[in-house]
């Protein structure tokens, strides 16, 4: 991500840590992240930003990963997290067999559909059907 968007997604968790009379020890409690990290999240400190923490800071605030990404401009696949890394964000308490058995399924419906599991290579128009890519390892 280029820094301007981690400035951006950094003031968009902070706002919305506001908004809901949060401080950062209270966000901590919700979201299982330290609040050291919530700090320099918001003040774009980050060169990357930890998708699954990115994720457990939204669910407390109220909002979706996707909006999270959206405020710092973040449109591409690419920058959204794996299957892997959402079902383990969303859904923390599956064992690790589950997570991996429906990531395989996943790959295996989308490629009977003819989508590529990855998304859309930098450039591609997602609104356009795509023929299938390799998958990236």
């Amino acid at each position: 991500m280029k820094p301007e968007q981690v400035q951006a997604i950094g003031a968009f968790l902070r706002a919305h840590r506001e908004a809901n009379g949060l401080s950062l020890r209270e966000l901590e409690a919700l979201s299982g992240v330290g609040n050291s990290v919530i700090a320099r999240f918001e003040t774009g400190q980050f060169a990357r930003l930890d998708p699954d923490k990115l994720a457990r800071l939204s669910r407390a605030l109220g909002v979706s990963l996707t909006e999270v990404l959206a405020a710092g401009g973040v449109t591409s696949g690419a920058d959204l997290p794996t299957m892997p890394v959402y079902l383990r964000s969303r859904y923390g308490d599956l064992p690790e067999e589950v997570v991996q058995q429906m990531d395989r399924y996943f790959t295996r419906l989308a490629r009977q559909h003819g989508v590529d599991p990855d998304g859309p290579a930098p450039g591609e128009d997602e609104a356009e059907p795509q023929q299938p890519r390799k998958r990236r390892s």
